[in-house]
């Protein structure tokens, strides 16, 4: 009867660390198996965005005129500053200073990149589909912003215009997309809910 008890022991001696090593697995698993996934639908959603934008069809048949209705909607904004924004298609033209809305100026970019962002975080799809509804015209205002200032800064300081236009205006959109994103993040997503539910607890 000991020689069985003791068998038995040395049996479960040699199962125990092969649980131990499951275990920690499936804690590992559960712990990072959210940041995988959200990296690879960000990754996969991101190539297949940025392709999408560069399908020359879908570049004629949406990015073309989306283009053209960023230019229109920023010559309105200019007009109801008081400048004289005129042109049509993706021109913004005034007496003293003129510009070309070019496929990099749209919005289009950053707009993938938070929707890509948004779809692939942890949160339930009602919650994404706020985030995007949402989102989507804040950025949108956010770069007409952009341009309006940097249209205005080139009549008034064309000095500065191009340093402006590369690296702050650039440096600007980005850190209000992520803002965005992150204000989204904390109140729509499951670690933003989780963590509120802790600090009200």
């Amino acid at each position: 009867m000991a020689k069985k008890r003791i068998h038995k022991n040395s049996r479960e001696k040699k199962e125990a660390p092969s649980r131990r090593a499951k275990r920690s697995f499936n804690v590992l698993f559960k712990e990072y198996y959210p940041i995988a996934r959200f990296i690879l639908t960000t990754i996969v959603s991101l190539v297949l965005f940025f392709w999408l934008l560069r399908v020359k069809y879908f570049e004629d048949q949406f990015v073309a005129p989306y283009t053209e209705f960023v230019a229109a909607s920023s010559r309105f904004f200019l007009r109801l500053l008081g400048i004289q924004a005129t042109g049509s298609g993706s021109l913004i033209a005034s007496p003293e200073f003129t510009v070309n809305i070019m496929y990099v100026c749209n919005g289009l970019e950053v707009t993938a990149i938070f929707f890509a962002t948004t779809l692939g975080f942890p949160a339930r799809w009602r919650n994404k589909l706020i985030g995007l509804a949402i989102g989507y015209p804040v950025i949108y205002l956010i770069n007409i912003f952009r341009i309006v200032v940097l249209f205005i800064l080139g009549f008034k300081m064309p000095g500065i215009f191009e340093t402006a236009h590369y690296y702050y205006a650039q440096a600007f959109v980005i850190i209000a997309t992520v803002g965005v994103w992150l204000i989204w993040v904390s109140l729509y997503s499951a670690y933003g809910s989780k963590s509120s539910h802790r600090i009200s607890n």
